[in-house]
Order: C-alpha cells, then structure tokens, then sequence
C-alpha cells in the first residue's frame, strides 16, 4: 500500500516541477494540474470510516470552455465500530469539464467522467477492480499567477466492491467526495494585444497661391497674393459682372449689363426692331398672337434695358389704303397705343415708349390683294439707344 501513495505523491511533484518550467504570465490558462486533499464521507454501502487521501490531476482546454482531464486518487478508510478492518481505494479516471466565468478570478465548473477503481479490503485480503462513474460540481480561483485554488464536490456510483465487505456478491458504492487543494497553471493562452492602428502619415498639401485653398481643391490657382477668394480659391466678383473685385473699376454694376476688361459698361449702340403687331381690318384691338408676340417682346425690352438704362422704344401705326388719308392716320394712332398699353402692363415702362402714326402712306406690301393689306396694317416696334 505504501507503493501506491508514493506513486500517487511523486506523480504530484512532477507536476508541480513542470509547472515551475511551464507557467507564463497572463492569459487564460490552458493547461493546469492540482494536487488536493480528498475527504470520502461516511456511506452505508462501504463497511469502513471515512475516508482520507489524495487526489492529484492534470487538464488542458481543448476549446476556452471545454477542457480533457486525467486525475488519479488514494484514499485509506478508517475502522468501523472497533473492527480491525482497514480498507484502501486506487481510482483512476478520465474525463471532462465544462468550465464558465473563463479568465475571471472564480471559474466555476461542471465535471462528468470515469475509470478504473481498484478497492482492497484488509482482512479479508480481498482485492476487486471495477469501473466508476462521477459527476463533479466545483470552482477555480487564481489568486497569482503562479498557482490556484481548486475545491469540487463529487458524487461517485462504483460497480463493485470486494464482495465480503457489504456481504452481498453484486455489491456497488455511491460515494459522497470532497475535494480541496491548490492549482497549478502549466500553460496559459497569452493574449495578443491589438495592434495600435498607424495613423497614416499627413501628407503636406501645397498651396502654391497662398490663398488659403489647396492646390487640389483650387479652381483658379496663380491667383496674386492678398486677393481675397471664395471656397473654390477664385478671386472675389461682388457684382458678378465677371470682372474679378481687384481688378473691377466699376464695382457695383448693374446684373445683365455688359462690361469691359475692367468692369465698367460699355458704350453700345442699340437699334433693334422686333416682329410687327397685326391687326384685323378697321380693328385697333389685340389679337391672341398678337399678345404671345408683345410678351416675349417686353421680356427681350427688358433685358436691353439692363444693357442701357436710357433705352427708348418706339411705336408707328400703320394701316392699309381702305379709307381717307385722315381717318387712317387717327386709326394708325390708335393701333400704336394699343400696344403701348399692353407694353406698360408687362413692365416696361411708359416715360420711355412713343407713339406716332404713318397712317396709309409707309405700305410693306402691295394694297391690291389680301395679303398685302394684312401685312400694311400693323405697328412697328423698335428699341434705340438713348444717348
């Protein structure tokens, strides 16, 4: 008997030697052994005291949850009842645990295995081996690095115990265990610390102007220094005349006036006569054409005026040769004001538009056919230049 507490004990210093060569700092262990006491309690199924002995193990976590486990335990059981009747037990087993809280300083866990027990009962000199079964319930702690603490409490069912000592030949055990001792880590998982993300190096980005935008987002470079720009890095229009403010000696131009290199308006010329007004015959009033012709002729009015504030227009009536000269010339007169108050309402304005009537004396067409007198009666518009 003495052998096998002394292959138990040496088993346990050689683990414990390899641990002192093994163990690594930090991480979450891996691969551990444990040398415990082992308290058997008293059980009605085992003709003895309790038991007391050692329990030695060595595991390693096959996934970080999961761990394989090989132990082997002694234990020798006391006399019962003044009966000189010493009883030992040599089990080895192998199994499996399930550990939670992984990495934390308490680790609890649950345990299934099972193996070979060799029990031994002396007298009579009685000796069987028969397999085991035993569920585990415990808990890790890491107090240092370098060791731990274990304590698990085991419940094993034993197909068999010599036969003589429960007095019946189809004998079995169900054994309540106790179990505390110290941990040894042998190989931890060292964690491997996230690479620091390398900030990508600044990349100077010239601005070859100096006005504040980058050549990569400048859309006028070369631009002179100290000139104010906008956000695309182009000098400054105020006026939006497209004369830069730096170089503008008219700043505050007018919008649609046409300007020179250095932003003044320039001296035009305007003459310009638009489509003629028809009328029906002896009529002085607006047909629908008539009207969709003067709408987009007050627009383009309008926009001339942006080019020369003093822009006059002018307004002629003219009639065909149906008639006297002077009653043409009255209904010339009136064809011309006609248009002159439908320009007025489309915004031009009535200081600058005159009025005259040529009467039947100025025909654009002969006065013989249809056609010819339709083309006689109308107004002419023209837009002049003031100065």
């Amino acid at each position: 008997m003495s052998r096998k507490l002394a292959f138990i004990v040496g088993t346990a210093a050689m683990l414990m030697g390899t641990q002192v060569a093994t163990a690594q700092e930090g991480g979450t262990v891996k691969a551990f052994s444990s040398l415990s006491y082992q308290h058997t309690f008293d059980s009605n199924d085992r003709p003895n005291e309790e038991g007391h002995g050692i329990h030695i193990s060595g595991g390693y976590f096959f996934t970080p949850n999961l761990a394989g486990e090989i132990a082997a335990d002694f234990s020798r059981f006391g006399e019962e009842d003044g009966v000189d009747r010493d009883g030992e037990s040599l089990n080895l087993k192998i199994g499996g645990l399930y550990a939670f809280n992984r990495g934390g300083l308490i680790e609890p866990y649950v345990g299934l295995g099972g193996g070979l027990a060799n029990n031994e009962l002396d007298p009579p000199d009685e000796n069987r081996r028969r397999a085991f079964g035993e569920v585990t319930l415990g808990v890790f702690s890491y107090p240092s690095v370098n060791f731990g603490l274990r304590g698990e409490f085991a419940y094993r069912y034993t197909d068999g115990l010599p036969a003589a000592a429960i007095g019946t030949a189809k004998s079995s055990a169900n054994e309540a265990i106790l179990r505390v001792g110290v941990l040894f880590p042998l190989v931890r998982s060292i964690p491997v610390a996230a690479a620091a993300d390398t900030p990508e190096p600044r990349r100077e980005v010239s601005d070859s102007d100096g006005d504040g935008v980058p050549d990569n987002m400048d859309e006028c470079p070369g631009t002179p220094q100290g000139v104010r720009v906008n956000a695309r890095g182009c000098p400054i229009d105020s006026d939006a005349d497209g004369v830069p403010d730096y170089k503008d000696e008219c700043p505050g131009t007018a919008a649609g006036v046409r300007v020179d290199e250095v932003g003044c308006p320039m001296d035009v010329s305007i003459d310009r006569k638009f489509e003629d007004i028809n009328f029906g015959f002896d009529k002085a009033t607006l047909t629908d054409y008539a009207k969709s012709t003067l709408d987009k002729t007050a627009a383009e009015i309008q926009q001339l005026i942006a080019e020369d504030s003093e822009l006059r227009v002018d307004l002629e009536g003219h009639t065909d040769s149906i008639g006297t000269d002077a009653y043409n010339k009255r209904l010339g007169e009136r064809r011309a004001t006609v248009v002159r108050d439908y320009l007025v309402e489309k915004g031009v304005g009535a200081a600058r538009i005159s009025t005259s009537s040529a009467g039947e004396s100025d025909p654009i067409a002969s006065n013989e056919t249809d056609k010819g007198r339709l083309l006689n009666r109308r107004v002419e518009v023209r837009a002049m230049s003031g100065n």
